[in-house]
């Protein structure tokens, strides 16, 4: 599926820091120059010892234009491949709450789905400036206010149909070693904010310590009765968790040219998105019954030196290998070849082997 891409970036980026002089389609060679250099700046800080995570570092203009005008098409990216995976509509309220919001890329795309009203919460008001400008042409209506991450006090009153958290919960309390528990805590509080049937949906960058952290939250969720809608299809502990293994999101998408020439300015690969995903139903939301041969592909595509594929996939069984033999013609041939990491899908009639599920002429690929 297409996935919308920002525009108007590059005015806004000229309000934000003054640089008026230049085209308004594009960044000049001098100012794509600086940006890239603070890309990486912002890129190197978000890794490693995360050392500006959580530091207000969108209450700096030049940085909060570079993020602008690189990191929020892609944050505008992952909520829309996340909100298309569980066909995130409005509800009966039409209401939306944007938790961190920055800039306001995860906003904006809620009311690219049509919500009629986003209540977009942030501690950087010069980043609530930049979110309503981004929110110009909108058919619904942005209402940022301030929010210091603590906590669900002063928060404007629900319901909302969803709650959402653009890579801001690895920010909370990233040092405390409770920090998992205080982030379910606040997930807990919000829920009773949500409609009936309302979800919270956090994503977040897909680095080895920070997916670690979701997917130990995911379970502490598990524990306190929050039903996870996606990616799992396991109601019980994440099988991921307990291998020891990673477990996120991947994107392939067509990137803005202003962000393509600044990755390359930056050295920084994004032809390809990864993320780690959560959407949460609260303890009293009815849950869908989903069928026992429903599985997540968790991996790249995968041979054995006897030229037989396989993923890694994810389901009620828990975390094991679906394979196909080589040079098949069987008519689920072209489902599996179109099959990639994120994807879900229905196995009828696999055959059981030892390191998993096998397909045979038999079986069926069903995406969901």
């Amino acid at each position: 599926m297409r996935t919308p891409n920002l525009t108007g970036l590059v005015p806004l980026w000229r309000e934000l820091t003054g640089n008026t002089d230049g085209p308004a389609d594009r960044l000049t060679r001098a100012e794509e120059a600086a940006v890239a250099r603070a890309v990486h700046r912002l890129s190197a800080g978000f890794s490693g010892d995360r050392n500006i995570a959580g530091q207000g570092y969108l209450q700096d203009a030049a940085r909060l234009g570079a993020y602008l005008v690189f990191f929020a098409p892609i944050s505008h990216a992952q909520a829309h491949a996340v909100f298309n995976a569980v066909s995130l509509k409005p509800g009966p309220s039409g209401r939306a709450l944007d938790l961190g919001c920055g800039p306001g890329p995860v906003s904006r795309a809620l009311l690219d789905l049509g919500f009629t009203e986003v209540h977009a919460g942030d501690h950087a008001t010069e980043a609530l400036t930049v979110a309503r400008g981004l929110a110009r042409g909108a058919r619904g209506a942005l209402h940022p206010f301030f929010w210091d991450g603590e906590g669900d006090t002063m928060l404007p009153d629900g319901p909302f149909d969803v709650i959402t958290f653009g890579h801001v919960l690895n920010e909370l309390s990233k040092r405390a070693p409770d920090r998992i528990e205080r982030r379910a805590a606040l997930l807990e509080s919000l829920s009773a904010r949500l409609s009936p049937g309302g979800r919270l949906i956090a994503f977040e960058p897909a680095s080895h310590a920070i997916n670690a952290d979701t997917l130990a939250l995911r379970d502490e969720m598990v524990a306190r009765g929050f039903t996870v809608e996606a990616p799992c299809f396991t109601t019980g502990p994440c099988p991921a968790r307990a291998a020891g293994a990673a477990c996120h999101g991947e994107l392939v998408w067509s990137a803005p040219e202003q962000v393509r020439a600044l990755a390359r300015a930056a050295h920084l690969d994004k032809s390809t998105l990864a993320y780690g995903w959560l959407v949460l139903r609260a303890p009293s939301a009815p849950v869908d019954v989903r069928p026992e041969t429903r599985v997540r592909v968790v991996s790249e595509r995968l041979r054995n030196k006897a030229g037989r594929e396989r993923f890694v996939v994810c389901g009620a069984q828990g975390r094991f290998s679906l394979s196909a033999p080589p040079d098949s013609a069987a008519p689920w041939t072209s489902a599996w070849r179109a099959l990639g990491r994120g994807d879900a899908v229905d196995v009828v009639a696999p055959e059981a082997r030892e390191s998993g599920w096998g397909l045979t002429p038999a079986s069926r690929l069903d995406k969901v």
